[in-house]
């Protein structure tokens, strides 16, 4: 019963790579901590946990920051990076998931342009953010998969 709780949890986790009112990496932690304890440490041990939780913390921080990485190496300036930030917090209100992939792009660009960038290098700013966002949301995919399949193995 509580590998099933644990798997639930997990999977959750997965779904919150798609659907980011989820806390994606962390759930997973959740549960493969869950089963760990009812498990007594025996499948899953303090040290895998302690790496797990580290390959979580990577995850997030590789996601919070993939945006803004990727519009600073497509050229984005101070205004660009502030603009993505606003423009996520914005378009994820606005438009749920949608609005927070594309609202930090529409965000970089409109920045860059009140604040003197032409067209095309507020709209490379733009994409940046963009690739920056989708490389945090693979690494962060990567990584639960990761944990999810070691999870498998040491259980089974």
């Amino acid at each position: 019963m509580i590998l099933i709780v644990s798997l639930l949890i997990m999977l959750s986790g997965l779904a919150g790579i798609v659907f980011p009112i989820l806390p994606s990496t962390p759930l997973i932690w959740v549960g493969v901590f869950i089963y760990a304890a009812c498990d007594r440490f025996e499948s899953i041990g303090w040290s895998l946990l302690l790496i797990f939780a580290l390959l979580t913390i990577i995850s997030l921080v590789l996601d919070y920051l993939g945006g803004v990485i990727g519009a600073k190496k497509y050229g984005a300036t101070r205004w660009g990076l502030i603009g993505s930030v606003i423009g996520g917090i914005v378009g994820f209100f606005m438009g749920g998931i949608i609005g927070l992939i594309f609202g930090p792009v529409f965000g970089a660009v409109l920045f860059e342009l009140i604040f003197g960038k032409d067209l095309k290098g507020a709209f490379k700013s733009g994409v940046g953010t963009l690739v920056g966002f989708l490389g945090g949301v693979i690494v962060k995919l990567v990584i639960s998969v990761v944990i999810i399949g070691i999870f498998l193995i040491k259980v089974f």
